[in-house]
């Protein structure tokens, strides 16, 4: 028989509630431009998911309008002249095809170049994962967003409404990317496992047991109703998918990978068409146009290549870079217009729109962040958001395109001010070249491994970038939203209760992770230092482990050793009137499981007593000695225990405990799920607890319960089927019970 997996409670201690930042560095970013306020029209609302495991989103308050003319000619929208190949009509689809959302742009005439554009202000947050959020896409009209994090699960959310997030799909290690087709309505995802798993979100089911009256078509999804409709494996050991990208179609779907080769995949039948060469280092970002007949990688190597999927092969090398290419974003559907980030911080924007030959085009340093930048998302050349290991989010002006600063030259008056206005500085400019590489096919029945041939050196066409640096345009960020400092190192006092902790900002601070509390703040100090001098001789056995991975404290309780720690009762700085013997000890994890489980536990309780209530009333409207009886009030035979005589309050486990009788009870109430003195251990060590219930307490008894002497109860069908199924373990219920305490005599 296989032994039940052992369960683990984790609990966060937040502080600074009110400041809304994140606490260590973004990850990534998301754009909607067509979410209304209150004005009626759309403000722009700035997704950021955090390596703190938190989800924000900010409202950036601009003037939008409904665009008029279509920001590209779709009729327009050819390859590079004599180089576009033959591509099959199905793939050959614009983005326009599949837009969900209207297009909004920036209003010009609202926009006052006098005034500042207003700051951005917290709207709302997610906190569902509990590792780094690695990647968020929208879908759905903007009304949903997907997350995937190095928890390794993805998560549906729902911004515009109440619903909780729904986990729609695992991996067995970090996922990394995501990538979205809004024509079939499959979202695409990639982690360390080697794996790309495709999830339907447009014709999955609902759950039987949950109604979508809020008219939300998601809002009675289950983790059970989503299964990867595709899942490619792969093999090789350095196949970490870092990078993925599909067209609105759904035709293509492109990875990258520390292979340093581009894979090319089929999405409905999982298999590979081709993979392309030419990378020397890992391939951190990739863009696909709309028809899926172009690709643009970003590598560790520093280059941007533009790839052909018709003839497979590389039709440009961008050397733009001197360092390695982390992040890149077009929203023009032949990618002629993109955007790059890089580990040194400096972002270029590159056009070549209005030109035949690539080499025409400008490339511009538009600005410098200070870190790596890890994701970056631009609107209407005008404004630029970036994001990286800092807490903090940027917005850069952006420059117009050139055939746009020609028209505002020549359709303004001549005056030094306004010609000023319009000009770029040389040192802001880099040359591109035609750096083509030669041609690189490896066709889908190749099972040979990446040609070396074509894998040799970067082109030469990097030396033709000066020696000096480019000069961003934009020196500072024309707007800011603050991070909080997030905790990045811990020491554990031997007291196990107190916690010292070291934030981004060199302050130390102490915590006590029963009361869950700030204790003290040391300011900007050596940790070590403070550790040795508060620090306590006694020795209390490891009955939790901590870790700030996510900026914040998070202590885990697992079940095997959470029940090992005691202290004295008189130590435990108790508040209130409470009557202890000299020599009582309280047990810490069950004392905070109790606390956690409070709310839990009483809610339990309420609806059992509802059910049993209801099972009372069907049993009287039987006729006696009735043959038939009601297979519902067979399933609700629950055995309620008897009230406790005194009034429970939920407090925090140190918070006194008000009593609204006035018997005189030692202790003045009765063990509830939140009173210290209902952890008390009667052990053959300790003294006996000190109190006037009579009722049997799990948590001043043995660790484990007893077997019954008589069968048990079957839980009633209605609470069931409010939590998880698995056949291979005991139900979530029972399991949280046999932790925490039973609350109900199941």
């Amino acid at each position: 028989m296989r032994k039940a997996a052992k369960r683990k409670v984790s609990y966060v201690i937040t502080h600074n509630k009110d400041d809304h930042g994140h606490l260590l560095g973004i990850n990534s970013l998301a754009l909607d431009t067509t979410t209304f306020d209150s004005s009626g029209k759309p403000g722009g609302v700035l997704y950021s998911a955090g390596r703190d495991g938190v989800i924000n989103s900010w409202d950036l308050h601009l003037s939008l309008r409904e665009r008029k003319i279509p920001k590209y000619n779709y009729n327009n929208l050819n390859g590079i002249e004599g180089k576009k190949g033959n591509v099959k009509d199905d793939d050959n689809i614009p983005l326009h095809q599949f837009s969900e959302v209207k297009n909004w742009e920036i209003d010009e005439n609202a926009s006052s170049s006098s005034q500042p554009t207003p700051k951005s202000t917290f709207r709302q947050s997610f906190q569902s994962h509990t590792d780094w959020v690695n990647d968020i896409i929208l879908c759905h009209n903007n009304e949903a967003l997907i997350s995937c994090s190095s928890d390794r699960t993805m998560k549906l959310w729902f911004p515009h409404k109440t619903s909780i997030p729904c986990t729609i799909g695992y991996h067995t290690d970090y996922i990394k990317a995501l990538a979205y087709a809004s024509g079939p309505g499959w979202v695409a995802s990639g982690g360390f496992d080697k794996k790309i798993a495709l999830w339907d979100i447009k014709e999955c089911r609902l759950a039987p047991s949950t109604s979508s009256s809020s008219g939300n078509i998601f809002g009675g999804l289950s983790e059970r109703d989503f299964q990867p409709i595709v899942t490619i494996a792969e093999t090789s050991p350095k196949s970490s998918v870092y990078a993925l990208a599909c067209n609105p179609s759904g035709s293509v779907l492109v990875s990258g990978s520390p292979e340093k080769v581009i894979k090319v995949w089929d999405p409905k039948s999982g298999k590979r068409i081709t993979k392309l060469s030419g990378h020397t280092d890992n391939i951190r970002a990739i863009l696909i146009s709309d028809d899926g007949e172009l690709i643009l990688s970003g590598s560790s190597d520093t280059t941007i290549k533009l790839w052909s999927l018709s003839t497979q092969r590389c039709i440009n090398t961008f050397t733009t870079h001197s360092d390695s290419i982390w992040s890149l974003y077009s929203d023009h559907p032949r990618l002629k217009v993109f955007y790059a980030g890089a580990k040194d911080g400096l972002v270029t924007r590159t056009d070549y729109s209005e030109y035949e030959e690539i080499d025409d085009g400008e490339c511009v340093a538009i600005c410098k962040e200070n870190a790596g930048i890890v994701k970056l998302v631009a609107l209407d050349n005008k404004y630029i958001w970036t994001a990286t290991c800092s807490s903090s989010i940027k917005r850069w002006q952006d420059v117009p395109l050139k055939k746009d600063r020609i028209n505002l030259s020549t359709s303004s008056p001549p005056s030094s001010t306004s010609q000023n206005a319009f000009q770029i500085p040389s040192s802001s400019l880099i040359k591109l070249t035609s750096a083509v590489s030669p041609p690189q096919l490896i066709t889908a029945t190749t099972d040979s491994e990446v040609a070396t041939i074509y894998s040799v050196a970067i082109d030469e066409g990097h030396n033709d970038i000066d020696n000096e640096d480019p000069e961003p345009v934009r020196e500072m960020a024309d707007h800011i939203i603050e991070g909080q400092h997030g905790l990045i190192k811990y020491v554990i006092l031997n007291n196990r209760r107190n916690i010292l902790t070291l934030d981004n900002n060199g302050e130390v601070t102490l915590w006590d992770i029963i009361k869950c509390v700030k204790v003290k703040v040391f300011g900007k100090c050596n940790i070590d230092e403070i550790a040795q001098e508060i620090n306590t001789p006694e020795s209390i056995p490891n009955w939790c482990s901590v870790d700030t991975r996510i900026g914040a404290l998070t202590v885990h309780l697992d079940e095997s050793k959470c029940f090992d720690a005691e202290m004295y009762a008189d130590e435990a700085g108790l508040t209130g009137d409470v009557d202890i013997r000299e020599d009582q000890r309280i047990n810490l994890g069950k004392w905070v499981l109790r606390y956690l489980f409070a709310n839990f536990t009483q809610e339990e309780i309420h609806t059992y007593e509802a059910i049993q209530q209801q099972r009372s009333l069907m049993q009287q409207r039987q006729q006696p000695g009735s043959e038939h009886r009601s297979l519902f009030a067979t399933q609700l035979n629950v055995n309620i225990p008897p009230q406790a005589a005194t009034s429970t309050t939920f407090t925090s486990p140190t918070a006194s405990n008000q009593n609204s009788t006035n018997s005189k009870a030692n202790p003045p109430m009765a063990p509830s799920p939140t009173t210290p003195l209902a952890a008390f251990t009667t052990g053959p060590f300790t003294a006996p607890a000190t109190t006037s219930s009579q009722q049997p307490d799990y948590f001043s008894g043995p660790h484990h319960l007893n077997s019954p002497t008589t069968s048990p109860t079957t839980p009633p069908v209605m609470l069931l089927s409010l939590l998880p199924y698995n056949h291979h373990r005991p139900h979530l219920l029972i399991r949280i019970l046999v932790i925490v305490g039973p609350p109900l005599a199941l």
